[in-house]
């Protein structure tokens, strides 16, 4: 039934409401009933209460529409929208309402899927590329017509977060993961392709903490980053049988778009525990995903180096403590909300504090009684409740993404301390990452002995050892993660390849000259000694007469 909800009210706005506000609940209905079809069902969109609290979150308090009177409509079929960050204008030509299209993509995508998680799933995802590709402006079309800087996508995204969360016992809760030591870990690499496998490996363990929200309460859940279209999220999707049949090919994570951290709604429960249980689940999902490439990557090594006993001594107790998954989790309770920021925040006024938000606030009671977004149910902030607007509230975005901030902060600075503290002599400290040991021997002679031989016996996929290597745990992890698991984990092809400094600079320069044509058929990779950038790296000004 939460799936079926989650459609209803992911379809409350028919994605052409801003080319007739007029009759949009009709033509919403309409498209409902191209997905809830069947015989005897209740076809009815479910906006309500979440689409009130998104209204409210993602924009300025503005008149009521009036049914359509007080709406902004498209002029000779042009509709003008604004970039959010840069106020940019953007002109959205030949806009007109195609009810045929909108409904035969919504049957198409969602016909042969029975299940209502696939048919969101496929309607979250698909509908927005469906209709773009036959009318460009759906793209762009905005949520409300009067202040154009956000999509109807972007509306329909965050009611449907809301429609769980907002409506729960105990009500909704801001739930913020972090994973620590992401700075040091990705920049200690000697290669590129240790660059892009530690930025790899952080956007992959991201993306797992995500899943268990993800698979409860779907993609939309997740306010920060943006998943639609994403390659992980992508990959993800095409991962379910029915759902993979509207790619058109398999997607491939060449390009890692997840930052080490994220931010989602989620139900808070009775007293807050399943906003809790989740921000337990979320930061086990990492690091077990974690544990297990650690795993995968130590078994593959000992298979290359079997007659090294006791080299990986310190492998476990190394990996256990080489990242930190944090979660923080604001609960907010409807009812307590406006009598406990000031609290919260030592008694002061929290428009001191939040002086933005003040501003907000203002804006929405300048404006007339009759005309305003207020209910007997969303009392005025006048009413002597600050900030509470029933199940509401003016500004309510700004003061909890600026709280659940500081929460993360505050836990953060409470420094990890590791448990890890090797015992008698230990060997030197790894090449790559400082902070802990290599592996093999502690004794010198025998530690070069050892990373001479490892580095004629290892290779993974083409993946070396260099000269100079004394790697530690997690550097090796990193070394070797894209070949022994991250590969399948991507969706990467076999060829897959990362290609060094020089190779990378050269294309830059080649790119721009009368080489680019010769270069092209080459293979970018000088593996095979085919194609490098090397050659251009003479040892003097007059090495190559040509």
């Amino acid at each position: 039934m939460y799936w079926e909800d989650l459609i209803r009210t992911w379809m409350h706005d028919p994605p052409d409401k801003a080319l007739g506000i007029r009759g949009h609940e009709s033509r919403a209905n309409r498209y409902l009933t191209a997905v809830l079809s069947e015989e005897g069902l209740d076809v009815s969109i479910k906006g309500g209460t979440p689409d009130i609290i998104a209204s409210m979150l993602e924009r300025l308090p503005m008149p009521h529409h009036r049914g359509g009177e007080l709406a902004v409509g498209p002029i000779d079929g042009e509709i003008t929208v604004l970039h959010p960050l840069s106020g940019k204008v953007v002109h959205l030509r030949g806009c007109q309402i195609d009810e045929r299209l909108v409904a035969q993509s919504v049957k198409k995508l969602t016909g042969d899927l029975g299940d209502r998680k696939h048919q969101f799933l496929a309607l979250w995802r698909f509908l927005p590329v469906a209709l773009s590709e036959e009318a460009p402006y759906f793209q762009y079309l905005p949520a409300d017509t009067r202040i154009p800087d956000h999509s109807i996508w972007n509306h329909l995204d965050v009611a449907s977060a809301l429609s769980y969360a907002g409506t729960d016992v105990g009500g909704m809760a801001v739930l913020s993961f972090c994973i620590g030591g992401a700075q040091d870990f990705i920049e200690g690499a000697r290669t590129l392709r240790d660059l892009w496998s530690g930025s790899a490996i952080f956007s992959w363990l991201c993306f797992k903490a995500m899943e268990p929200i993800i698979e409860t309460y779907g993609p939309t859940s997740v306010v920060y980053p943006a998943l639609r279209a994403n390659p992980l999220m992508d990959l993800w999707l095409y991962r379910i049988p029915p759902l993979n049949k509207l790619f058109q090919k398999k997607p491939e994570v060449k390009t890692l778009a997840l930052p080490n951290r994220f931010l989602a709604l989620v139900p808070a429960g009775r007293e807050g525990e399943t906003a809790d249980s989740l921000a337990k689940q979320c930061e086990e999902a990492a690091q077990q995903a974690w544990m297990a490439l650690s795993r995968r990557v130590h078994e593959a090594l000992h298979q290359k180096i079997k007659g090294a006993d006791g080299w990986d001594k310190l492998w476990d107790d190394q990996v256990k403590e080489c990242l930190e998954f944090r979660t923080a989790v604001l609960p907010r309770n409807v009812e307590n909300w406006g009598r406990d920021i000031p609290g919260l925040l030592g008694n002061e006024e929290t428009a001191s504090v939040f002086p933005d938000t003040e501003k907000i606030r203002r804006l929405a009671r300048i404006i007339k009684k009759d005309d305003d977004v207020w209910t007997a149910k969303n009392p005025s902030p006048q009413s002597g409740k600050p900030y509470t607007t029933g199940k509401g509230m003016i500004g309510e975005w700004q003061v909890l993404s600026a709280l659940s901030a500081k929460l993360m902060e505050a836990q953060r600075t409470v420094g990890h301390f590791p448990a890890y503290s090797p015992q008698g002599e230990v060997p030197q400290k790894c090449t790559l990452l400082g902070t802990f040991e290599q592996m093999g021997p502690a004794n010198l002679s025998e530690s070069a002995d050892f990373w001479n031989d490892a580095k004629s016996k290892v290779s993974l996929s083409g993946v070396r050892l260099r000269s100079g290597d004394r790697l530690s745990a997690p550097a090796l992890v990193k070394r070797f993660a894209v070949p022994v698991m991250l590969q399948s984990e991507l969706g990467l092809q076999d060829s897959f390849k990362t290609p060094d400094t020089a190779t990378l600079a050269a294309g830059i320069w080649i790119s721009e000259t009368d080489l680019k044509d010769i270069v092209d058929g080459f293979e970018e990779s000088g593996e095979k000694g085919v194609w490098s950038g090397q050659w251009l790296h003479w040892s003097k000004p007059d090495q190559d007469k040509d």
